[in-house]
């Protein structure tokens, strides 16, 4: 084991889908939702556009942590 931290960075920002059906189709191949099912989550979904909705596009703010490590 024994990694030590060299980097670590924070990256906040957004993702715009330009339709309902892009996001779906992204939602689709994401695999932390493999039973992802389009009909079965529709009320979800529609709450999440409701509240995301800017213009024609669907908003996702994205978080994610880098690291570099050094074995």
């Amino acid at each position: 084991m024994g990694f030590k931290i060299v980097v670590m960075k924070d990256y906040m920002y957004t993702e715009y889908y330009l339709s309902k059906h892009e996001f779906v189709i992204f939602l689709q191949g994401v695999p932390i939702f493999e039973d992802f099912d389009f009909e079965k989550d529709k009320k979800y979904l529609n709450k999440y556009f409701s509240e995301f909705m800017q213009g024609d596009n669907i908003v996702l703010s994205r978080h994610r942590v880098v690291y570099v490590v050094q074995k």
